[in-house]
């Protein structure tokens, strides 16, 4: 009787253990995208930008992406290269740290996801971005205009239409 009652106690254990096994390996892990939001500036002074993330429903702001731009009177493609990122709900672009850097010309914004632009590849891209209290735009230079008296830097941050856009 023990040892009827030890191999059916066996059998349970080892079938109970491989349909945990069997679910386990079951569950496929979804593949990272690769994320790049480009745009081309007129950056006519060296500079500091980065580009924060909103995923899973929270911006990281611990983990900002840096980029430093070097100084020029032509346009420059800039890119945020976001590679292995899960989702990008919606981002946060800070576009200046240096108080000399008076007038920014953004040309071109897309964001691309796997190398395909999410968006249409156009200028009016910009309309996906609402800017922060310290951009403002100058009619004379037809740029935009960057404040450093504000509580926060120049930055820009993906509207409503955008987060549409990066969920679906």
């Amino acid at each position: 009787m023990k040892y009827i009652f030890s191999l059916v106690l066996v059998l349970v254990l080892v079938s109970c253990g491989k349909n945990k096994e069997e679910t386990i390996t079951s569950i496929e892990e979804k593949k990272a995208d690769h994320f790049e939001v480009v745009f081309d500036a007129i950056y006519k002074k060296d500079d500091s930008l980065s580009l924060v993330i909103k995923r899973d429903g929270f911006w990281d702001w611990e983990a900002p992406t840096p980029m430093v731009v070097k100084g020029s009177d032509t346009p420059q493609n800039l890119k945020f290269d976001l590679k292995d990122v899960q989702a990008v709900e919606n981002i946060d672009i800070t576009f200046s740290t240096n108080k000399e850097q008076e007038c920014l010309k953004v040309i071109f914004f897309d964001i691309l996801k796997n190398g395909k632009s999410i968006l249409d590849g156009k200028a009016s891209n910009l309309n996906y971005l609402s800017m922060g209290e310290a951009v403002g735009w100058d009619e004379v230079n037809l740029c935009y205009k960057l404040m450093y008296d504000k509580q926060y830097l120049p930055k820009a941050q993906g509207n409503v239409q955008l987060e549409s856009f990066l969920n679906n």
